[in-house]
């Protein structure tokens, strides 16, 4: 990991189909050699992917699942086997869920929020482990 202030060289993100999240990666691409955009909709990633290549940057695509909590230190691992030191983290990502729903189905809600607290938990440890 990163111990300095300097711009990053190496940038994992999790979850880019945020547009927030989008723009904040975007605003560190100066410096960047590589990033990983970790998806839950490869095809959307792709997308957000086309619009932060440049010369002198690689973008990597990969399939993750904020829900999948026991894939989150593997995913991070290969991710660190493939690019080496992970200098920056990104790790946002969240489901809306449908409030009407959520407020009547219980088991709805713990999904929603397995996804969307315990997932974001998860991911922040396998990145900083």
């Amino acid at each position: 990991m990163a111990t300095t202030t300097a711009l990053p060289a190496d940038i994992f993100d999790v979850q880019v189909n945020v547009p927030l999240i989008h723009q904040v990666v975007a605003a560190q691409l100066a410096a960047a050699r590589t990033v990983v955009l970790g998806c839950r909709d490869v095809d959307k990633g792709e997308q957000a992917a086309a619009g932060l290549r440049h010369e002198g940057l690689t973008v990597e695509v990969a399939q993750f699942d904020g829900a999948a909590t026991a894939t989150h230190e593997a995913f991070v691992r290969g991710v660190a086997e493939r690019h080496g030191d992970i200098d920056l983290a990104v790790v946002a990502f969240a489901q809306l869920g449908d409030g009407a729903a959520t407020s009547k189905d219980a088991a709805a809600a713990a999904d929603l929020a397995h996804v969307n607290f315990t997932g974001a938990i998860s991911a922040t440890i396998a990145a900083w482990a």
